[in-house]
């Protein structure tokens, strides 16, 4: 029996090239892959190269042994680039299933898009769909870098294109899917939220050596990366606040971007009083959420918060931010604070360190009442979302819809050769218009790749487009039943006229050399 869910998980391998433990995206993944190891014949787990089509297994072996890896804190080592090698080495071709339902799992957005393999899906029918973590980069840009801004939009706007359907880790992120479909008049789109679990599966704690002095004083407990969403900049003023009465604060993270605001409350919070750790394991993360007074995590938004449930799975309070899906995770057995209120923040931790009775009491509360959700239950639902999709025809992929004018040229979405567009994006996805027979949009344009390349255009109107070209060798152009002639350094233009609705133009080489490269599309 041949698989008919295939799961991408290219980005969980380039993680664990530098990183030694899983972190929230790459712990959806991992949970997918374990799904995938219990049920071989139902699941592939599959590999992809940006801007490209093509396809590959996952040897089962070490890709567990990988997994492994990560689960003990060893990921970003010799042990790791050697399984990753074996990986890369030993992955077969694979073909397209009609009928079956392929779900990128993890960053979507990594290698700034895959349109090419959006459209080979779509010839063959296989439907496909994709995993949104959150949406943070377009709902709070200002706590994200301009890069991952521009990248994370426009290949969002490809994939609201031609993608079957959108799996959600919260009803919250679900609905803020749908809601930003509606608001742009983009088509709609299956969007089923799959809420994520409370935790790590059990494991045993580890006291090791760098965190065995925390076993004998008390602490609170904060997980995650440190950058300014997380918000620790919070909890280092409400520390401050406490004074003496503070008890140690372990931060649990690498840190990450816009750290500006936490840099500067370190600088007015008791040193004594702060631990930060970074590179924890599971076993020994396990440690720390078992001797802990509580935990904090006041992020200003999340997809989900992994962090959240862990600490409620364990039978600890987590005072968590009032945000985004956060009460979703902790329903009625968290306590929560506004995250721009620092002083509330303190007199709330206050109470929970002086009065030790009373937090008892709430954490017997939630140990009678909360119910954590599991892993292979997320990972069971996930599977059933995408096989209860209904299944595609096979189709040409939809068109690039152009605004009513434009210029606009094929450009790197990051970096220092990325051209801000003028047009949106999300509305005007006009990189799908390069997925078939182009290379990756690259700082002097996309260059043909081959012999043929296809303009796939959604024009408003009739109207006029001009191509601009350049040569990198020479070479006779044909493109709708003109003909020019290229050479080295040249740049030639050809106006087309496009009538209204699709539009798919052909460009054809004859010539030896560097292939030419289009640098730039005018419409009026």
């Amino acid at each position: 029996m041949t698989a008919r869910i295939f799961i991408d998980v290219s980005d969980l391998l380039e993680y664990a090239a530098g990183n030694r433990n899983l972190s929230g995206i790459q712990r959806v993944q991992a949970e997918l892959i374990e799904q995938a190891m219990r049920e071989p014949a139902r699941i592939l787990c599959v590999m992809t190269q940006a801007w490209n089509a093509g396809i590959r297994a996952l040897p089962r072996a070490p890709l567990a042994a990988l997994l492994a890896l990560l689960k003990r804190g060893e990921g970003g080592g010799e042990a790791a680039y050697a399984l990753l090698g074996e990986l890369h080495r030993d992955a077969p071709a694979v073909q397209p299933v009609h009928g079956g339902a392929f779900l990128v799992a993890g960053a979507f957005w990594m290698g700034s898009g895959n349109t090419p393999l959006h459209a080979m899906l779509r010839r063959h029918g296989m439907g496909l769909h994709v995993f949104i973590h959150d949406l943070i980069p377009i709902t709070h840009p200002d706590v994200c870098v301009p890069d991952l801004v521009r990248e994370f939009t426009a290949v969002l706007g490809e994939v609201l294109l031609n993608a079957d359907g959108f799996i959600a880790n919260s009803e919250h992120t679900a609905g803020t899917i749908r809601d930003l479909i509606a608001q742009r008049g983009l088509p709609p789109r299956r969007v089923v939220a799959t809420p994520l679990a409370h935790g790590i599966g059990p494991r045993a704690p580890e006291w090791t050596p760098r965190i065995a002095a925390l076993r004998e004083q008390p602490f609170v407990l904060s997980v995650g990366t440190i950058e300014a969403r997380k918000n620790h900049a919070l909890l280092l003023r409400a520390w401050t606040l406490l004074g003496e009465a503070a008890p140690l604060l372990v931060l649990v993270g690498k840190r990450g971007w816009k750290t500006d605001d936490f840099d500067a409350a370190m600088q007015g919070a008791p040193p004594d009083r702060i631990l930060i750790l970074t590179d924890i394991s599971d076993a020994e993360l396990e440690a720390l959420y078992g001797a802990c007074l509580f935990t904090a995590f006041p992020s200003r938004t999340e997809g989900w918060g992994l962090p959240v449930g862990e600490s409620l799975a364990r039978g600890r309070l987590c005072v968590a931010s009032d945000r985004g899906s956060l009460p979703e995770v902790g329903g009625e057995f968290a306590l929560y604070i506004d995250p721009d209120d620092p002083a509330a923040a303190a007199a709330l931790f206050r109470r929970l360190v002086e009065e030790p009775t009373w937090r008892a009491g709430l954490e017997a509360r939630m140990r009678d009442g909360f119910t954590p959700r599991a892993w292979p239950e997320v990972a069971e639902s996930i599977i059933a979302a995408l096989e209860s999709a209904p299944a595609p025809a096979p189709s040409e992929p939809l068109c690039a819809p152009m605004p009513p004018a434009m210029h606009w040229q094929p450009t790197p979405l990051t970096g220092e050769h990325a051209i801000h567009p003028i047009h949106d994006v999300l509305r005007h996805p006009l990189r799908v218009a390069l997925s078939e027979g182009w290379e990756q949009p690259a700082p002097a344009g996309a260059r043909i790749d081959g012999h043929r390349a296809h303009l796939h255009l959604h024009a408003p109107n009739d109207g006029r487009l001009r191509l601009t070209l350049a040569a990198g060798g020479f070479a006779r152009l044909r493109v709708e039943g003109r003909s020019l002639l290229l050479w080295p350094g040249a740049v030639r233009r050809v106006t087309l006229p496009l009538r209204a609705g699709e539009n798919r133009l052909v460009l054809r080489v004859q010539g030896f050399g560097r292939r030419p490269v289009l640098r730039a599309l005018d419409w009026s």
